[in-house]
């Protein structure tokens, strides 16, 4: 070989390139992420779709007649610490208590602090520290 001639290369750098990165998908390196990545985004709408079932479940609108009452001042709970509406009702000759959430609607309905309202109240239900929780729709004073 002399000092001044290259040697020639049998391939280019540019096709030793393109035969690495062809191995690399012919041997599945790009495939495997991918699936990956179908099985995350099957899983992540799966727990969406069950998450919305769910929520729909507890979500459903109930109406309930009944008097509402407060807790500190009528029934004379020991764990309130403050005035707080409850609308009780006679369910299959059972007294239920359902603690009224406090939004714009039951904040127009009034509080009942030393006295009663008969009421008719339609809402949601939720359970929260061992007690029934309606949050009302709908509250009207049944015409007599």
């Amino acid at each position: 070989m002399s000092a001044g001639k290259v040697p020639q290369v049998t391939r280019s750098v540019k096709e030793e390139n393109r035969a690495v990165v062809s191995k690399a998908l012919d041997s599945g390196v790009k495939e495997a992420p991918m699936k990956m990545f179908r099985m995350l985004l099957a899983g992540l709408a799966i727990a969406t779709l069950a998450g919305f079932a769910l929520a729909g479940d507890e979500a459903k609108s109930v109406t309930v007649t009944g008097k509402v009452v407060c807790a500190k001042c009528v029934l004379k709970k020991g764990d309130a610490k403050e005035c707080q509406n409850v609308l009780v009702a006679d369910v299959d000759g059972k007294s239920v208590e359902y603690y009224i959430t406090e939004n714009k609607l039951a904040e127009e309905f009034g509080h009942t602090c030393m006295g009663e309202k008969q009421v008719i109240a339609t809402g949601t239900l939720s359970e929260k520290d061992g007690k029934t929780w309606i949050t009302p729709t709908k509250m009207d004073q049944p015409k007599t």
